[in-house]
């Protein structure tokens, strides 16, 4: 997700400079959502879901866990970044 957030900035930067004022995933996903970059709902997936898996990640760590997300764990997220990266970088 981060580096999705990161090539959308260096995609539209040139065109949309206000790009360039945040550093949080958070908030360059809501400003690529308000400038309509993204198709559909997928800024508000992607901030959902790195919200979601940076939560557990931190439940892990505090519980003294190693902070790692096995495969199994949030499948569908991982299935919907996905189908978004490829969107965002037109794979087929």
């Amino acid at each position: 997700i981060e580096f999705m957030v990161q090539y959308a900035v260096l995609r539209w930067a040139s065109e949309h400079p206000d790009l360039t004022t945040d550093s949080s995933n958070i908030g360059l996903l809501d400003k690529l959502a308000a400038l309509g970059l993204l198709e559909g709902d997928a800024a508000a997936r992607l901030a959902a879901i790195y919200q979601k898996m940076r939560a557990l990640s931190h439940r892990k760590a505090l519980a003294g866990e190693k902070a790692l997300i096995g495969a199994a764990e949030l499948a569908d997220e991982r299935a919907a970044v996905v189908d978004i990266w490829r969107r965002l970088m037109r794979v087929n």
